[in-house]
């Protein structure tokens, strides 16, 4: 009776570590996958790292591309040394007429501030079952509109196609400045209120 017991006892003891070693595997293998992935991670591209490029540009223009982005949904929690540092990257692009500046479907990270000249909008579409084609949509971009912004966001294609109708002038931004600039404002504010919170003192106010 206590042979057979302690070769139950033995049995199960053996079981027990069969299941803890292959337990130990399979975490031993889950944190080698996630130590490999980190470096992917640590990889990628960082606000803090921005660094400004400031491309001149004539107070016309600045005061052009404030009033532009000042309206813009995307722009309106900035504040306004965070425009000025944004207007201060925007790069000058001159595109002949019949020029497509952006098509739809392709993707891009370039949003679009125009200084002179016209451009239509058009999207792929079909009547009746036919083949599509392109239909102008909406009013003409003038001096003064933007477009692109959900560029500055996320790289999901673009939902129309842009053609100049004109020699237009454009100022645009890319999606590294958009972030870099917001991302190390948002850190400046972060720091500015992690200041405030060490120096009041248990007990006290701000």
């Amino acid at each position: 009776m206590l042979r057979r017991f302690a070769k139950e006892a033995e049995k199960k003891n053996k079981e027990y570590e069969r299941k803890s070693s292959m337990l130990s595997a399979t975490r031993s293998s889950s944190y080698r996958k996630v130590k490999e992935a980190r470096p992917a991670v640590r990889a990628q591209p960082s606000d803090r790292n921005f660094s400004k490029t400031v491309i001149p540009k004539s107070d016309q223009v600045r005061n052009l591309i404030y009033h532009s982005i000042k309206q813009n949904i995307l722009f309106r929690t900035c504040s306004e040394e965070e425009l000025q540092d944004l207007i201060d990257c925007f790069d000058k692009a001159e595109f002949k007429a019949d020029t497509v500046v952006i098509k739809q479907g392709d993707e891009g990270d370039l949003f679009y501030v125009v200084e002179s000249g016209e451009l239509d909008i058009s999207m792929l579409g079909s009547d009746d079952g036919c083949s599509p084609r392109e239909y102008n949509v909406g009013v003409p971009y003038m001096t003064g509109s933007s477009f692109g912004e959900l560029a500055l966001m996320y790289g999901s294609p673009r939902a129309a196609t842009i053609c100049t109708r004109s020699d237009c002038v454009l100022w645009s931004l890319d999606r590294n400045a958009f972030k870099g600039v917001t991302g190390s404002h948002k850190q400046k504010r972060d720091n500015m209120i992690l200041d405030c919170i060490r120096k009041v003192k248990l007990g006290g106010s701000i």
